[in-house]
């Protein structure tokens, strides 16, 4: 599920970056379910870390981490950097620690629970990766975005980010449409191999999410 579709871009912090996007995205689709959670009355923990995850949140963990997997026997037990998941479930912690629940892509039978202590240094949210953290992944669909002037944006990150996808790749080009003609022959390698059709947009006005972007 959580692999079904992925927002790439070649940058961390820019407009239009995957921390930016995140936000967006997150206020967008859980700003009322985050509003809920941050009622002195809720029955639901309070959002968790620095960028307030809440529960269906999707999330990745940001460094290898040796943890037990529930039910006992099915994970194992370790969470490698990179590994995308949804936050299935949260916990008040009635006098210990609230907690989180997630189940990985990579360990569909499995789930870890992470105390809110943990929460910072191990998961960050995850609707939009850079380029270089998607490697070595791919999605059933891909929206790939290509800032203007993006310094990071090499011929070998655009060729990593365009073969990224399963099905289907979307690219947002801001403005500037000669970085991706620039990489044409690339572009157009996964397109035969995988039979499967390109989208391209050009984007001269700042992303406006809507519904079709669907979450889960």
């Amino acid at each position: 599920m959580a692999e079904r579709w992925q927002i790439l871009s070649p940058v961390r912090n820019h407009e239009f970056g995957t921390t930016e996007i995140n936000r967006k995205i997150q206020e967008k689709y859980r700003g009322s379910l985050m509003l809920s959670c941050k009622d002195r009355w809720s029955k639901s923990p309070k959002p968790f870390g620095e960028q307030e995850i809440v529960w269906t949140d999707k999330v990745m963990q940001s460094v290898n981490c040796k943890k037990n997997s529930y039910p006992k026997g099915e994970g194992l037990d370790y969470v490698a950097n990179g590994e995308i998941g949804l936050v299935v479930q949260t916990s008040k912690g009635n006098g210990k620690q609230d907690s989180i629940k997630i189940q990985f892509s990579t360990q569909p039978d499995s789930s870890y629970w992470y105390n809110r202590s943990d929460v910072d240094g191990q998961l960050e949210l995850a609707y939009a990766l850079t380029v270089h953290k998607s490697q070595g992944s791919d999605f059933d669909i891909v929206f790939l975005i290509l800032p203007k002037g993006a310094s990071t944006l090499s011929r070998e990150l655009l060729y990593t980010g365009l073969t990224r996808f399963r099905k289907k790749m979307v690219l947002f080009l801001e403005r500037d449409t000669q970085r991706c003609s620039n990489g044409s022959a690339t572009r157009s390698a996964p397109t035969r191999c995988c039979g499967t059709a390109i989208c391209l947009w050009w984007q001269f006005a700042p992303i406006r999410w809507t519904a079709t972007m669907r979450l889960i």
